[in-house]
């Protein structure tokens, strides 16, 4: 087995001028990755599990997250442990005996908690007066929008020697109890039904594809492919109209797991750039993913989704003189037409 490296070097210059000076450690014994926000930062974060692993093959390395992204991250062969972001972090921390923390986003309590639990070495972005909580301070190139979420994550990972890999892949553990899981809440067998999926939510109400055109390709899948269609969703009912029938709806009824071994049988999914989209990349689910955001914090070369199994959809149209922006993400979105993601579905299902 090889040695760790020994970890150490200077500061890098936070925004504001200020330097500070990175603990040192002999060895890596603990790390600690975190990363608090929604679920596609999550998955997309996982891809650089494996060359944290590469590079410190005996240490013990866990992951932070939101409670709801347990089931990817509980058990994972890479992971000494998953800890909760709603858990005494200073006292998880003291328990593990870190011997460094990556803050892959900017989260107050874990700032804080790794500092109060005397973890040595704390890396992280520039974040307003939490500075002071971090040894090594990284400038913050991310909403440039030129390089991939994934690619982003090791500007903050290559102080500790840790370096990116070819090609970026995420990486989740389903446990079988969510098959399981599942398998109940469905009037059909699940290895045995050829199904599609579609997401018409997004985190933001306004970066969505209009749903009746996601109704629309529902009809398409079932009478031009013999698919069943299941929408998905973070709430039950989140834009899907009343009345609406012939599909199954799973909205609001599947943790991350259930929802992922949904994905892994799905034979497409069609959704709107969301958490959904990264997960089904890890699971390796064919999909059509839309684009309406285009601008470089939100655009597809920084948040699509790792998989070689992806068709991207966007209409990056300029925007309008004294136009919203929301109004201008609604307008790219409404610019794809249905007969685009029939296409691309067509594209799909004959590939793969």
């Amino acid at each position: 087995m090889r040695r760790p490296l020994a970890v150490g070097g200077g500061a890098d210059r936070c925004t504001r001028g200020r330097a500070r000076s990175p603990g040192r450690i002999g060895i890596m014994r603990t790390l600690i990755i975190s990363r608090p926000d929604r679920v596609g930062d999550v998955v997309i974060s996982t891809s650089c599990l494996a060359p944290i692993r590469r590079q410190y093959p005996g240490a013990k390395i866990y992951f932070v997250a939101a409670e709801r992204m347990r089931p990817l991250l509980e058990g994972h062969p890479f992971l000494a442990g998953f800890i909760s972001l709603s858990s005494d972090l200073t006292a998880e921390f003291r328990r593990i005996d870190a011997s460094a923390i990556v803050h892959l986003h900017p989260h107050k309590e874990c700032y804080q908690a790794a500092r109060r639990a005397g973890v040595p070495i704390r890396i992280g972005y520039p974040a307003r007066f939490l500075n002071r909580h971090l040894t090594r301070v990284i400038a913050e190139r991310r909403k440039e929008g030129l390089l991939h979420e994934a690619a982003y994550n090791f500007d903050l990972l290559r102080p500790l020697k840790i370096t990116p890999p070819e090609k970026f892949a995420p990486a989740v553990q389903l446990p079988e109890s969510g098959l399981h899981a599942l398998q109940r809440k469905l009037p059909w067998p699940l290895a045995s039904t050829r199904f599609a999926v579609l997401g018409p939510s997004a985190h933001s109400k306004f970066a969505r594809w209009p749903v009746e055109r996601f109704l629309g390709v529902a009809r398409r899948l079932q009478k031009e492919f013999d698919l069943l269609p299941i929408f998905i969703g973070a709430n039950a009912n989140d834009s899907i109209p009343p009345g609406a029938s012939n599909y199954l709806n799973l909205a609001g009824q599947t943790d991350l797991a259930e929802l992922g071994w949904l994905l892994r049988h799905a034979r497409v999914l069609v959704t709107n750039d969301t958490g959904p989209a990264h997960l089904a990349a890890a699971v390796g689910c064919p999909q059509v993913t839309l684009f309406g955001r285009n601008a470089p914090l939100y655009g597809q070369v920084r948040w699509r989704p790792l998989s070689d199994k992806a068709v991207v959809l966007a209409k990056p149209l300029s925007r309008k003189p004294f136009e919203g922006r929301a109004a201008h993400w609604q307008r790219c979105f409404a610019a794809i037409s249905e007969e685009e993601v029939a296409a691309a579905v067509r594209q799909i299902l004959a590939t793969y």
